[in-house]
């Protein structure tokens, strides 16, 4: 009886089964996400069904500037922030080239490559679009805000100045060129009376820009952001201190859909790979769980 017993209590089939799933090789998990993954590329992009309140308010502001107007674009994303920022900052300039919106490309105090990302798709853009650099958009370059430039006093001071005098904080473009010279600055010497939205784009958008630009002149802000820091901005968003928020590649993609492009754009290409990733590491995880459930009782 002793040995029966001890041959009923021993593990089954399938509790043998879910050990090797909570024992599984991580090997085999990277190889798996590794080809689901570039599958997943060779795929064709899936469409983007929904938009989300945040892109959509977005693009609404962005589509409302009056042509007496114009929009400062702070870029300040670079190559390790590229992978969302891009397809953001891309649909962002399609828009407003569509639209005929003249914009002011700036990094105020963050990113000292951004400019220069964002010189190399202008160029490609302004050129599909029929657009001169000078009269239809302006690159200003970066402008240290010295010491810490993630945060504090230093950026918002550089901020609010150059909300006062934007001739005074970029003296010349990232070309070298007096912006005197420059047919657009001519016309846009403060944010408060020439600047209808101010756009970032970065990892993560200074909260700087709220408290220095937008609460002393009333001037819309739309952050764009890495998609993992879109939860610390929502309580601006709903608070009506930020006009909208495009959220990483998700956020391109639901913008390149209210644009209805032709070719499906990079957010949209994007998504499809992003969604069968999360898709994979949520069955590894409904595994895992199966795997410890069905063996706790015997451990116990």
């Amino acid at each position: 009886m002793d040995s029966m017993s001890e041959q009923n209590t021993g593990p089954t089939r399938w509790q043998r089964f879910a050990e090797r799933l909570q024992n599984l090789d991580r090997r085999i998990i990277y190889g798996v996400l590794f080809v689901v993954t570039v599958a997943a590329f060779l795929l064709p992009p899936l469409p983007v069904t929904h938009v989300g309140p945040e892109a959509r308010a977005a693009f609404n502001a962005i589509d409302a500037c009056p042509p007496d107007k114009v929009i400062i674009f702070d870029s300040s994303w670079a190559m390790w922030t590229q992978a969302e920022n891009q397809a953001q900052f891309l649909a962002l300039a399609e828009h407003m080239f569509r639209r005929n919106i003249k914009f002011v490309v700036t990094s105020v105090g963050l990113e000292p490559f951004g400019p220069k990302m964002a010189q190399d798709e202008l160029d490609k853009l302004a050129e599909k679009h029929h657009k001169k650099y000078g009269v239809d958009y302006v690159n200003l370059g970066y402008k240290s805000a010295g010491g810490s430039a993630m945060v504090g006093a230093p950026l918002g001071f550089l901020m609010e100045g150059f909300a006062r005098d934007i001739h005074a904080t970029f003296p010349t473009d990232m070309k070298g060129t007096p912006v005197n010279e420059l047919p657009l600055m001519q016309r846009v010497k403060n944010i408060k009376d020439d600047v209808y939205l101010v756009i970032c784009i970065a990892y993560e958008p200074p909260v700087e820009w709220i408290s220095f630009v937008h609460a002393q002149f009333g001037t819309p802000l739309v952050f764009a952001c890495m998609s993992i820091v879109v939860p610390n901005y929502a309580i601006y968003f709903d608070a009506g201190q930020l006009a909208g928020i495009l959220g990483g590649t998700r956020g391109a993609a639901e913008y390149e859909r209210l644009l209805e492009l032709e070719e499906p754009g990079q957010g949209t290409q994007l998504m499809t790979p992003q969604s069968f990733v999360h898709l994979l590491i949520i069955v590894f995880i409904i595994m895992g769980n199966i795997g410890y459930l069905s063996t706790l009782g015997r451990r116990r």
